[in-house]
């Protein structure tokens, strides 16, 4: 697992680091970290059990503690993204925060609130040690807040009351109740250096408690004094308390919007408010000044959190998977982030692998950088899902087809609707395909079983080809050659020549309905997957059988709280509904009703691998047996949603429909099911995503840390190597450390080598070296900073062994267009710097 593109918020809440540099939003059961200086992006690389809660970072940015929505816990080292420990609360967490010490954590338990001591803190083998528990709520808790001196806990309910707590017994201090709100506590916290408590409700009512100190009489307990002794002594002590006014309730007066949550940035005391409609308000406090206001979303801000400086604020919206970062003294987007709505159901990869499309259910086609995870640019012309997706051969253009009848081309450069291809009647394109000259565009029709050929320079309608008696449901152009074959439901896989005539050169009738079709690179292989559980490949062009794979035991389906027999049972109907090839024809990728995603060997017939795409038990169909414990007459309880989330007025009310004031007081909402809708391999080979339920997963051969070594003898060491680097032997010293297989070795050969002396070098180093030798200048071409020096080297390979790796392309193809990339995204790079020089002199030179 490498990343998780096309979904950056599903729920839980949004945090900085420390720092003040990067963000982390929780993406179903997955944490996603944002670098918002170097603009990239990545997936933390485990998972709990469920969507996540609540998550909190500690104070030196080290540890950070995820929660799910059972109460299951994962700690870990934020810097090395590894995962140290997992608990379990044994419930529902609502909130947790570190002391600003560092030294102990506050957890919400239903209602109480639980202290732990911070893991590490103490040198000792229990990681989690409880400390004290606080009580006196009659509602579970849900906000909680630090004073600044760690000394004191406050605490807000669903009973519509604050409650004050001492971290270390105090004489004579009970817990303080703050009871003057008339809902529900959204947010509690502490003034900066202060003990004043600022409070707000749920209705949008903001309460000022200003902290003083009391002089009381209690009792001496060091005294020597009996219990019977009425004169026993007392002392007098100084304990804090706390007091409000009406001149200290405020209202936000937001159109009836309820609080959903808040933030308050202590040093500056500026709070944010987001609200039920979308609005987010900026409050100097304590004057209760309106600063900045802003609509930014549709529907309700469920998180938002400021950084450390106070000058970027983030906020999120789980309902459209909306994550902002706003600048808001410069009022402008520092990021601005949304996935599909809907589920994923095409992906593809540009031919050098820098971009990545994804087209969902809601009719948007979106186009993610591969390289920094983010999304690019968003084509909202589509009118309903799409259907398809591919690039042509230069990369210049991605298509997309859609059940609006339409398909667009997009330029990938200007980011614009260019083109758009209609059929004379209303039709509804399940597939989609294009030449390799990419002059010619096909797609399948789902009503009218036809195929539709249009000219992608001159947008007009060329052909249409008749043949079968089903919905097409999938198409493929041979690399090389003009022919085209398709797959429908009619139960056959039919051959066409464009160029000869419109009827079909080969027909073949399958078992059973096709559903997805791969080809080979190199066209000499097709796959077609059946729906009977069937995985069949045939030999282009003659289209005769080379085998055949039941499949129906690959998948490993789970069972749905709804279904009513067994898993091995709904093994019928079930098959994989997309197929791709490797880019050396070796390989093929399956991904369908399942969790798995399945790498099959194409000439020897047999399944290597299964990919877990997901372990997140908030979807359904995860489990292969379900535990009977949650069965009732009512129904299964894991669909019933326990936390008064849709119990509100405005989660049911559609605001789409005028007149509408009640809302739908039967809306359910339905656990989403796993599964993978579409696979795609990367240019080079060396990764691929899957688009799935929750969003793009991507996977990809990370060999930074496999020691590998070949050819060893007793001379081949990491001692031997340095030794011919400091005589200036570079050749040998390279030799020696791609035998070794040590990166670091490899690449201290190279760059020991002088500028004058790489051509001698490149030209004496063996074939047989020649592809790890790729490899590395490709990584390097990425990430270093010795451009020049790499460029050198590059050029010299090619020169004296161009010859050769022609003629084994399929070899060093997957690390040729690494080092095609590579240089792509360095052109681009540079050439931005260029033109920002270029204007930057022009006007430092303007009078």
């Amino acid at each position: 697992f490498t990343n998780l593109c096309g979904t950056v918020h599903k729920g839980g809440n949004v945090i900085f680091t420390p720092d003040g540099n990067s963000l982390l939003s929780a993406v179903g059961n997955r944490v996603t970290h944002f670098d918002l200086v170097n603009h990239a992006t990545r997936t933390l690389p485990f998972e709990t059990r469920s969507d996540i809660d609540r998550m909190a970072v500690s104070p030196n940015g080290l540890l950070l503690l995820i929660v799910d929505r059972d109460g299951y816990a994962v700690l870990c080292n934020l810097p090395r993204r590894v995962a140290l420990k997992r608990f379990n609360f044994k419930a529902r967490v609502h909130d947790v925060k570190f002391s600003p010490n560092g030294r102990f954590l506050a957890v919400t338990h239903q209602k109480l609130v639980q202290v732990w001591r911070t893991p590490g803190q103490d040198k000792k083998f229990v990681s989690f040690s409880l400390y004290r528990r606080l009580v006196g709520h009659t509602t579970p808790v849900s906000c909680l807040d630090w004073s600044h001196d760690s000394r004191f806990i406050v605490a807000g309910g669903q009973d519509a009351t604050a409650r004050i707590f001492s971290l270390d017994p105090i004489p004579g201090f009970r817990p303080f109740i703050l009871g003057a709100h008339r809902e529900r506590i959204m947010y509690c916290a502490f003034a900066h250096e202060s003990h004043d408590v600022y409070t707000i409700s749920r209705d949008g009512t903001l309460l000022h408690w200003h902290s003083f100190d009391e002089t009381v009489q209690i009792r001496d307990s060091a005294g020597d004094s009996s219990e019977n002794d009425e004169e026993a002594k007392t002392v007098a002590v100084a304990l804090p308390r706390w007091r409000t006014s009406a001149a200290d309730r405020h209202y936000f007066m937001q159109h009836h919007a309820k609080v959903t949550c808040a933030v308050l940035h202590k040093p500056s005391s500026i709070l944010t408010v987001g609200f039920t409609n979308g609005v987010f308000a900026l409050y100097e406090v304590p004057e209760f000044s309106n600063i900045h206001s802003l609509s930014v979303s549709q529907k309700r801000i469920t998180s938002v959190a400021v950084n450390a400086t106070g000058e970027w604020l983030a906020l999120a919206s789980s309902k459209l998977g909306q994550l902002l970062v706003w600048e808001w003294q410069s009022e402008s987007y520092i990021l601005k982030q949304q996935g599909h709505f809907y589920d994923s159901n095409v992906v593809a990869f540009s031919p050098n692998g820098q971009l990545m499309a994804s087209g969902g259910d809601d009719g948007k086609v979106k186009l993610w950088n591969t390289s920094t995870g983010f999304c690019v640019v968003t084509f909202k012309e589509h009118l309903a899902g799409v259907t398809g997706l591919v690039f042509v051969q230069s990369g210049l253009a991605v298509l997309s087809a859609s059940l609006d009848g339409t398909v667009r081309a997009f330029d990938t450069t200007r980011y614009r609707n260019f083109r758009t291809m209609t059929s004379p009647h209303p039709s509804q394109f399940g597939s989609l395909a294009t030449d390799a000259s990419g002059e010619l565009v096909c797609a399948g029709c789902l009503e009218t079983f036809e195929i539709f050929v249009w000219s992608l320079q001159t947008g007009k309608l060329v052909d249409v080809i008749s043949g079968h008696e089903g919905p097409v449901s999938a198409l493929a152009f041979h690399p090389t050659e003009a022919t085209l074959i398709s797959t429908s439901w009619d139960k056959s896989i039919k051959l066409w020549s464009l160029y000869d005539n419109q009827n079909a050169r080969e027909t073949v009738e399958l078992g059973s309905d096709a559903v997805a079709l791969a080809m080979s690179p190199i066209g000499s292989e097709i796959a077609v997957s059946t729906l009977n559980g069937i995985l069949s490949f045939f030999s282009v062009p003659e289209l005769i059988s080379k085998g055949t794979l039941e499949i129906r035991r690959d998948l490993r389906l789970g069972r749905s709280t709804a279904d009513k027999v067994s898993s091995t049972q709904l093994r019928a109907g079930k098959t994989f509904s997309s197929l791709c090839f490797t880019p050396d024809g070796e390989f093929l990728l399956a991904g369908g009703q399942s969790k798995f995603v399945c790498l099959y060997h194409g000439r020897n017939k047999v399944l290597l691998k299964q990919f877990a795409l997901s372990s997140n038990l908030s979807m359904d169909a995860m489990l292969k047996r379900l535990n009977s414990k949650y069965d009732s007459e009512a129904g299964n309880l894991m669909e019933i949603d326990d936390d008064e989330s849709g119990s509100d007025l405005e989660e049911r009310v559609n605001f789409n429909l005028p007149g509408v004031k009640k809302g739908d007081l039967s809306s359910r909402r339905t656990r989403p099911e796993i599964r993978c809708k579409a696979v795609s391999f990367a240019p080079s080979g060396r990764s691929f995503v899957a688009a799935t339920t929750e969003g793009l997963v991507l996977f990809s051969i990370d060999d930074s840390e496999i020691f590998d070594p070949f050819d060893l003898d007793i001379d081949v060491t990491p001692e031997n190597v340095r030794a011919a680097l400091d005589r200036g032997d570079v050749l040998s010293g390279l030799v020696l450390s791609f035998r070794l297989n040590d990166a670091e070795l490899i690449r201290a050969a190279v760059e020991a080598t002088r500028v004058e002396d790489i051509p001698a070098l490149a030209q004496n180093l063996s074939q047989f070296y020649l592809k790890p030798m790729l490899e590395l200048l490709a990584r390097q071409l990425e990430k270093s900073r010795h451009l020049d020096f790499y460029l050198h080297w590059t050029l010299a390979l090619l020169n004296h062994h161009g010859r050769h790796v022609r003629d084994n392309a399929p070899r060093y193809r997957p690390a040729i267009r690494d080092v095609q990339k590579a240089l792509s995204i360095q052109s681009q790079q540079l050439g931005d710097l260029m033109e920002r020089n270029r204007f930057s002199l022009a006007f430092l030179s303007s009078d």
